[in-house]
């Protein structure tokens, strides 16, 4: 099977030691290569906007817990959505899962990023995404990237986390950073350990599928869940 190798130049330095590769099925792969960035393009800043042009050289861990929880962290039932900012259907169901997990008020939502449809552009949002973890702004970064129906660039997904107030610095240094490549593989490993190839998959409870099983069989299922939480005690 062939495979896509996804090394843009302009990206070497945020790589740092990483090879991205897309397999022509649709499944990402990342693994190391322990290559350095060399040449005259190392200390080039990655993020445009960053001030003055600056080249940021903090270094810091992202620090991403195993899990991305964005709603109802002590729900008693949990729903995973695998998803691509490139995935028309994850585009218009994002809205409705979250307003579920909202009037049920006990829905634990977690996001695994699952970067498989658009090559580099998939994997450059969910970097990009994942690098606005710490500054508390990642579900507000997804949201907006989703609306924008894949209509982005680098340049415009930055903007739109500029807008809602994310911190440049901070932006590029988590970028960079080797623990959002690795937070990707285990996204597709973990995926793909439960035979998930599409976008959108979920996990609800010990059931993984591919494809939204829209509101009533969403609800359906965590009831069912629940029903079986309660008679078995777990």
């Amino acid at each position: 099977m062939a495979l896509k190798m996804i090394v843009d130049p302009a990206w070497a330095l945020a790589l740092t030691g990483a090879v991205l590769v897309v397999l022509v099925a649709g499944l990402i792969g990342a693994q190391s290569s322990g290559a350095q960035a060399s040449g005259s393009g190392v200390n080039a800043p990655l993020i445009k906007a960053a001030p003055g042009g600056m080249s940021l050289t903090i270094e810091a861990p992202a620090r991403l817990p195993e899990e991305i929880v964005v709603l109802n962290p002590h729900g008693d039932v949990t729903v995973t959505e695998f998803f691509d900012y490139f995935c028309h259907v994850c585009q218009r169901i994002g809205a409705e899962l979250q307003e579920i997990a909202r009037e049920d008020g006990n829905i634990r939502v977690v996001y695994r990023e699952f970067p498989i449809i658009n090559g580099q552009e998939s994997v450059m949002l969910s970097r990009l995404a994942l690098a606005t973890y710490n500054q508390g702004i990642y579900l507000d970064v997804h949201n907006a990237f989703m609306e924008a129906h894949g209509r982005l660039d680098f340049d415009g997904a930055v903007r739109i986390i500029q807008g809602l107030g994310g911190d440049i610095r901070e932006l590029e240094r988590d970028f960079r950073d080797q623990q959002i490549i690795e937070k990707l593989q285990a996204n597709v490993d973990f995926g793909v350990s439960n035979r998930l190839s599409a976008t959108p998959s979920f996990i609800i409870g010990r059931n993984a599928m591919q494809g939204y099983p829209g509101r009533e069989g969403l609800l359906e299922m965590v009831a069912a869940l629940r029903e079986e939480q309660a008679q078995t005690g777990n």
